[in-house]
């Protein structure tokens, strides 16, 4: 392909592109701040000036005039921003009319398969990833492959011409690696004699989804979704399939724990984090090596600092009470349709593709706020047009919404008598338009210094180069939101704890008066599934918003959307997370711990097995605290640890919890977990037990159904989980 024919790129601007940092004041006047932007995203713009071709970044947030203004000093020339305020399709008619686009002379990138879709209608070269639009313009061919061998031969590939969907690996160095590479990527790897299998993927117009199989499916719903689904291949456990014009919502397999995952491009699979190491409690008098690497950049002379030798527990005047069963079952029933959740009454479904789904992201958000929490709703692409966004609700467009709380921790337990790092962000903060109004520069001139400053060779930096490369020395994290005013800011050393549930519903195993479950207009109370996490983990927020101030480690609280159509909101905040290298301690997530028929045994589960063994193995140990706190308010069951290497859905001995995990690739710890992070899920007595020794197995008979209501529920079991998890988190949070 001639990259001459490419003289233009249109990207939806996403996380896998970059973040905006928008301000507000007082009087609401807007202010960009700066633009974090991806690897990718800055090798697209070399490529792109390298090539003299044009960029059109799409903004779904509500901007004015002189913010777009403002945007231009922070993108390259050749970059238009433009507002994406419309139906796409005919806000790309107004772009090919404006700037006179010729359509076979752009290229359109968007996660979204119904934008792609839209782009490649009118013309457009649509692509999933802005690294696929780099191959294409460098004038590269590009196809979708599965590539079978041993890791550090697909380590080999140059990281350019190979850009992963999903990967599959263990400790014997074989891989699985389904991913877009380049021409010259597929000669690496036949060189390295890699298995190499071309898969028919039309990537303008398709997405690809894994489903899992397990006990219930039948060859009657395998012809039904391979007659609707283009099929790539299968193996044991699974079904690689493509979704074009079908919704993902509606593949038939559905199963006894059935769930497929929507995979996205991700050009951090093949890269290693940092913080994949096996939690351990560290001592409380301790200054992290990260910590210790920020302060040693800083003007020494400046600082004065001593370690607070006491444990940082004891800074902590308020314990925390054991969850009240009373306010979590009011929190299930009024997110899953029994009691009025606003002034508009009650919802009727959390699916993603139902409109109530934005009333629970508004709710959720404003009841975090209402505890004190810094609220984030979370923007990703989906594969749908829905109603409305909290950012601007008048108009429909493909995209779901996260919410994530935040409880700031204090970080390292060191005093800093001239703490740099805030002093910083305050002058940062004061100007929020700081390349239009320079002061900030002479103002942090004079708190560190003539002679650091030429130490640092910093008077030959540029103002945008400069702000940056201070934002970089001082530890203010762009992952951190650090600029808005309002928000605490975590200090040195203090790492990420997730606390997760999922906020969205589904009851796609119902039958509705003869025909299939249709999600934007049926009822899905999902009050087990996962109302009742859903609640908890409000609780839990609830509970900790007494220790604000008082915590080593950061907390956030993250409703995960678009869990029940394909894992899509953990999978991407766990890749944005991955992306910019955010210090991730632990996750535990709460799906379903609700229903217990045996009221009086209340055996729970706790998952932390992965495919790969060295991930496992970094998880285990919060299964095992998870485990000795819940012992400690001795008010639930036994705990079955799930600590497998494979789903064994289906396996004659698939009880045995040393050697199977049914929840591998089932909810949204094994997005983290995927991404390399410690990762677990409690839930309730939930997968099959062992032939006498376990009690009765006691899965939940109403699962995705319309059923899971809350007369189903034992709030009571749910509070004592909630509570293991509350006491649990304490811990990780203080050390």
């Amino acid at each position: 392909m001639d990259n001459l024919s490419f003289q233009n790129v249109i990207v939806v601007l996403d996380p896998d592109f970059g973040n905006l940092r928008i301000i507000k004041d007082e009087i609401n006047n807007i202010f960009i701040n700066d633009i974090d932007l991806t690897e990718s995203s800055n090798n697209l713009l070399s490529i792109l000036e390298k090539n003299s071709c044009k960029l059109f970044l799409l903004i779904r947030d509500k901007l004015n005039s002189s913010a777009y203004e403002q945007l231009r000093d922070f993108l390259p020339s050749f970059t238009k921003a433009i507002p994406f305020d419309q139906h796409l399709d005919i806000l790309l008619s107004e772009i090919k009319s404006n700037f006179s686009l010729k359509s076979e002379e752009t290229i359109f990138v968007s996660s979204d398969r119904s934008s792609r879709q839209i782009a490649s209608k009118k013309g457009f070269y649509s692509l999933p990833h802005i690294q696929a639009a780099i191959m294409i313009i460098e004038n590269k061919s590009i196809e979708f492959v599965q590539i079978i061998g041993d890791r550090s031969s697909v380590d080999k590939i140059p990281k350019e011409d190979i850009l992963p969907y999903y990967i599959q690996e263990t400790d014997n160095d074989a891989c699985e690696l389904l991913a877009i590479v380049s021409n010259k990527g597929l000669n690496k790897a036949i060189y390295l004699k890699l298995k190499v299998q071309s898969l028919k993927v039309n990537l303008s117009d398709e997405d690809i989804v894994i489903v899992n199989l397990d006990n219930k499916i039948n060859e009657q719903l395998i012809e039904e979704t391979t007659s609707n689904y283009g099929f790539l291949f299968s193996d044991n456990n699974k079904v690689i399939l493509t979704a074009g014009k079908n919704k993902i919502a509606n593949i038939p397999i559905h199963g006894e724990h059935g769930h497929f995952i929507n995979l996205i491009p991700d050009e951090t699979l093949l890269s290693k984090i940092k913080f994949a190491t096996e939690f351990k409690s560290t001592d409380s008098d301790s200054v992290s090596k990260t910590t210790m690497d920020i302060l040693n950049k800083w003007p020494l002379k400046n600082i004065k600092s001593k370690i607070i030798n006491e444990n940082i527990s004891s800074l902590l005047e308020t314990s925390l009470d054991e969850i009240n069963p009373n306010l979590l079952l009011d929190n299930i029933k009024r997110y899953s349709g029994a009691n009025d959740l606003d002034s508009e009454g009650k919802i009727k479904s959390r699916h993603c593709l139902h409109s109530d789904n934005l009333r629970i992201v508004q709710s959720l958000a404003n009841e975090l706020k209402q505890m004190g929490y810094f609220v984030n709703i979370w923007e990703f692409q989906g594969d749908e047009f829905v109603p409305g966004s909290p950012h601007n609700p008048e108009v429909d467009r493909g995209t779901f919404y996260n919410v994530i709380a935040e409880l700031a921790g204090i970080g390292d337990n060191l005093l800093l008598e001239n703490d740099l790092s805030s002093k910083i962000r305050d002058i940062f903060i004061k100007y929020p338009n700081p390349l239009q109004n320079q002061s900030w520069i002479s103002e942090i001139r004079e708190l560190v210094g003539d002679e650091w400053f030429k130490e640092n060779n910093l008077d030959y930096f540029s103002p945008l180069h400069l702000k940056r490369h201070l934002e970089k020395i001082f530890g203010l994290e762009p992952w951190s939101n650090w600029w808005i005013k309002d928000k605490d800011n975590p200090g040195l050393g203090s790492e990420i704890i997730i606390v997760g549930c999922h906020l969205d519903s589904t009851a796609s195993s119902t039958i509705f008066n003869g025909r299939k479950y249709i999600p934007a207009q049926d009822p899905a109370p999902g009050a087990d599934d996962d109302g009742s996490g859903l609640a908890a983990t409000l609780e839990v927020a609830r509970a900790f918003s007494k220790l604000k101030h008082k915590l080593k480690h950061t907390i956030q609280f993250c409703f995960f959307n678009a869990e029940e159509v394909g894992i899509r909101g953990s999978l991407k905040y766990a890749g944005y997370m991955k992306r910019a290298n955010v210090p991730i301690r632990a996750v535990i997530c709460m799906d379903m711990i609700g229903y217990n028929k045996d009221k009086l045994d209340k055996t729970y589960e706790i998952h932390a097995g992965f495919d790969n063994e060295s991930i496992r193995n970094i998880c285990l140990p919060l299964a095992y605290l998870v485990e000795e706190h819940a012992k400690s308010l001795d008010k639930l069951g036994n705990a079955q640890i799930y600590k497998g290497l494979s789903s064994g859905i289906g396996k004659p001995d698939q009880s045995n919890r040393d050697k199977y995990d049914g929840a591998i690739r089932r909810s949204d710890h094994w997005s983290f977990q995927f991404h390399g992070y410690p990762a677990i899920i409690v839930s309730e007595d939930l997968f099959i037990n062992i032939p006498n020794i376990d009690p009765a197995q006691d899965s939940n008979p109403n699962y995705h159904q319309v059923t899971d209501k809350d007369t189903e529920i034992d709030e009571s079991f749910a509070a004592d989980i909630a509570s293991a998890v509350v006491s649990t988190i304490k811990k990780l949070a203080e050390e």
